[in-house]
């Protein structure tokens, strides 16, 4: 009786971990007939709006289209599901090389599922941390998302045989599961961005006169606004740093991660996040001067060396 109940406990644990990650954030199903590929590299459908960085579901990311049925048979084939398959994934099958996972990308997702537990709105882990968690399965990468299988490390993990397993169909492929709580495969894609000057953003609407007027009174009375770790998401904050590292080293090639350094955080307005952001490896020849953006006067304004603008990728800028 006592093994039972500790085999229902453990069930139990599992069960809320697989459910208690965070979902996909906003998505927009698109029409993509690519979906009806064959076998081998086809070309990939470019996902609207799944919110890069977050750590969604498989059946999530597929239905968003964000990858296609060559991926889907695959990572079938990648996680052991090939018998449940005969149709598709028999001997004439040929996967695609799947590759390692590196050692920078599972840090990543791991950092991301911490992230996730921290934030959870119904039962917050506020000392998670991206060592709580390893990747145990991967299964490759496919039109930038990452396929992997996870485990919490303070779960003491039982898999018992069951006479009755768990069976999921995604788009026709079987995935199998063999114990009596479904294995869920989940995705992670890196987010992505780009910057823009305070000027651009006006003008191309995404910044009003309203936020130029916030923005410019914590600039022009030196309100303190330095960044300060968890203003933005873990994930976010990497990918700013990455973006801007990855321009810096178009003029520097020697640049550094470890030099970049978000100083300030002057708020996010819709999908522009409003920072000053430094290496000590940049070159810069900068001329401060009194800046008028619209209506709105920017004193002693160094242009992006002050003040910059980071939008990801697909961000609806309306």
């Amino acid at each position: 009786m006592r093994k039972f109940l500790g085999l229902l406990l453990t069930g139990i644990l599992l069960f809320c971990t697989v459910f208690s990650i965070a979902g996909c954030g906003e998505t927009e199903i698109v029409d993509d007939s690519s979906k009806n590929s064959s076998n081998g590299e086809s070309p990939m459908p470019e996902p609207e709006k799944i919110f890069a960085g977050s750590v969604c579901t498989l059946e999530e990311v597929y239905e968003a289209d964000g990858i296609d049925r060559t991926a889907l048979l695959n990572i079938a084939y990648y996680s052991g599901n090939a018998e449940h398959n005969p149709d598709e994934l028999g001997a004439d099958f040929v996967p695609i090389e799947k590759g390692e996972l590196s050692e920078e990308v599972s840090l990543e997702i791991r950092e991301c599922l911490a992230e996730s537990a921290r934030t959870n709105e119904k039962n917050p882990e506020e000392d998670a941390k991206a060592e709580d968690y390893r990747i145990t399965e991967y299964y490759g990468c496919y039109n930038g998302y990452y396929a992997f299988f996870y485990q919490e490390l303070d779960l003491d993990y039982v898999y018992p045989a069951v006479e009755n397993p768990i069976w999921r169909e995604i788009d026709g492929v079987t995935f199998y599961s063999w114990t009596y709580l479904e294995k869920v495969i989940y995705m992670w894609k890196k987010t992505t961005g780009s910057f823009y000057s305070l000027e651009e953003a006006y003008e191309n609407g995404w910044l009003i006169e309203e936020d130029l007027e916030g923005i410019a009174d914590i600039y022009n009375n030196k309100k303190d606004c330095a960044y300060v770790a968890g203003d933005l998401p873990l994930n976010i904050e990497n990918s700013i740093k990455h973006t801007y590292l990855e321009d810096l080293r178009e003029d520097v090639p020697q640049a550094k991660i470890e030099n970049v350094e978000l100083r300030k955080y002057y708020g996010t307005y819709g999908d522009c996040i409003v920072v000053n952001i430094y290496s000590q490896d940049m070159l810069c020849d900068i001329r401060f001067e009194d800046t008028y953006i619209g209506n709105v006067l920017f004193r002693n304004f160094g242009g992006t060396y002050s003040i910059t603008v980071w939008v990801a990728d697909g961000a609806d800028n309306g």
